[in-house]
């Protein structure tokens, strides 16, 4: 009769279990799934009713009292497992351990989602998918969005199937797993990417910058043996700038190259480029640049050492020196040469506001606001050497006598800037003489002049741009340039594959390990144990 009324206890259990599935795949105890665990607990009820003596007599076992204990002991270690759950979904806090910080959201991220909480308007991502397989393939997109929702309580996202729900898909004129769209009121943004770059950068769009932001295009000059802005290394191994450009049209805006001949800059040009020149510039395209300046011109100057030293008398006239050395930086030094540093002290400058990545630099002059600037500029340096750095100029020492220099920098050493930046005020800049260039009620007047000089051109180049910061530094001086302060931080990472390839020893060796190896170990010690065991009796 017990054994047939255990059928109960076995139904009640099942019953409960499946009321449980139902619970959550329709989130939330609906009707069904309440009249299915109140049959369950009946039935289970029933069977310890109806064997109460019976099971108070096996209970009484002394067996059954340490499994009694036992079980005590695993309520007891549950119950804590469930109150840390709940208290961790309230108050919880991710470590990210991988080298890169990959599975963090970058502090352009964080800044612009918290302008999102400071609104009363939701931003909602649609993604689609199509079938099972696709959705597994976008759960790390998923885990990205996750990401988002937690730091801000504006930010929203759908993931739907596109063929179950094809009229959601149909009103936001979706046709491809591949398109993601955002709302925000309104505003709608589409993008056709799951890296965080192209999530944030649309979501910046859809709040709306506070500057007055990019109209124009970047121009690079050329015509001076600047590095090119196509992709690959030519012969003779020269610099190119196709990851810089490509960062630029992505984040900046478009750009184009402009051939130095003296000609007046095009009024499309919002920033201009001076990267590396080699041989210096006529006396007729330092005009064109004088002028392009003083109509409010924003300009950035990549001066590598010893190249193109005519530039030292044209920026010196916007408080700029420019200096005719080498810097060597003993403490931050690279493994390559005391000539290649590091450098991470950053004073404080909208360009580097955000800053806490070093940047990179190999062979870089020094840089140094003029103390005797004229009226109307303000030049600040933002970027420094350490202290056991050195600017040496005479190039027979650094030629032939290197540690000469590099014992300079032990015995003197001192922080040697290498960037500055110049703000001109035009209406106290320009003289009486020049008043035709701008008049007082041109509206170019009231906008101020701004100059970037840094005293090294390689940092930007194809495969050192992504280098620690190097590449968030060449952004944010063209943000600044362009006016876009709001933007100015350190850009979101894009996702780096990083595969892990094994030689053949490496991977004979792994297969040894754990093939043969560790459970070979396992087996040994138990043999050990039990032969130990039985010589003790």
């Amino acid at each position: 009769m017990a054994t047939k009324k255990f059928i109960f206890f076995i139904l009640g259990i099942m019953l409960i279990l499946v009321a449980a599935t139902l619970q959550n795949i329709r989130v939330g105890p609906g009707k069904l799934a309440i009249t299915i665990y109140v049959l369950g607990a009946a039935s289970t009820a029933f069977y310890l009713l109806t064997n109460r003596k019976e099971l108070a007599l096996m209970l009484s076992r002394r067996g059954a009292r340490h499994g009694m204990v036992s079980l005590f002991y695993i309520l007891i270690f549950a119950g804590i497992l469930v109150m840390v759950g709940l208290f961790s979904q309230r108050h919880h806090y991710r470590w990210d351990l991988t080298k890169n910080k990959t599975h963090s959201i970058a502090l352009q991220t964080r800044q612009q989602l918290e302008r999102l909480d400071s609104d009363t308007l939701d931003l909602t991502i649609y993604a689609f998918y199509r079938g099972e397989a696709d959705r597994q393939d976008k759960e790390q997109f998923v885990d990205l969005l996750e990401t988002y929702t937690q730091s801000s309580n504006r930010f929203k996202y759908k993931l739907t199937d596109l063929d179950r729900n094809p009229l959601l898909a149909l009103q936001l004129g979706i046709t491809s797993t591949s398109t993601i769209i955002l709302t925000y009121g309104d505003r709608q943004e589409k993008i056709y990417s799951e890296q965080e770059a192209k999530i944030t950068n649309a979501i910046t769009k859809l709040l709306g910058s506070e500057s007055p932001g990019m109209r124009g295009a970047v121009y690079f000059v050329t015509g001076h043996g600047e590095p090119k802005l196509e992709g690959g290394f030519s012969e003779e191994e020269e610099l190119t700038y196709s990851e810089a450009r490509t960062a630029i049209e992505d984040q900046i805006g478009p750009v184009r190259e402009l051939l130095g001949t003296g000609k007046p800059i095009p009024d499309s040009c919002e920033i201009l480029v001076v990267a590396g020149p080699k041989v210096d510039y006529q006396p007729a395209e330092f005009e064109s640049l004088d002028n392009y300046l003083k109509k409010g011109g924003r300009a950035l100057f990549l001066l590598e050492p010893f190249m193109a030293d005519s530039m030292v008398g044209f920026l010196a006239g916007y408080g700029i020196d420019l200096g005719r050395d080498l810097i060597v930086d003993l403490l931050n030094a690279t493994v390559i040469s005391p000539f290649v540093f590091i450098a991470n002290n950053y004073e404080t400058h909208d360009i580097t506001r955000f800053f806490n990545v070093a940047t990179m630099f190999g062979m870089t002059r020094s840089v140094r606001a003029d103390s005797a600037a004229p009226e109307g500029i303000t030049a600040e340096e933002f970027i420094k050497t350490s202290e056991m750095s050195h600017a040496e100029s005479d190039l027979n020492l650094l030629q032939f006598q290197p540690d000469a220099v590099f014992q300079k920098a032990q015995d003197e050493g001192a922080q040697v800037p290498l960037a500055v930046a110049a703000t001109v005020d035009l209406k106290d800049f320009m003289p009486p003489a020049d008043s035709g260039a701008v008049s007082p009620g041109d509206e170019t007047a009231a906008r101020q002049a701004r100059i970037v000089v840094i005293g090294n051109r390689d940092f930007i180049a194809d495969g050192l741009l992504g280098k620690y910061g190097n590449k968030d530094l060449l952004l944010n001086c063209l943000r600044w340039l362009g006016g876009q302060t709001d933007r100015i931080t350190i850009a979101p990472k894009e996702t780096e594959s990083t595969p892990l390839i094994l030689r053949d020893s490496q991977r004979t060796v792994l297969l040894v390990v754990t093939v043969f190896a560790l459970p070979g170990l396992i087996v040994l010690t138990g043999i050990f144990i039990r032969i130990r065991r039985r010589s003790r009796r």
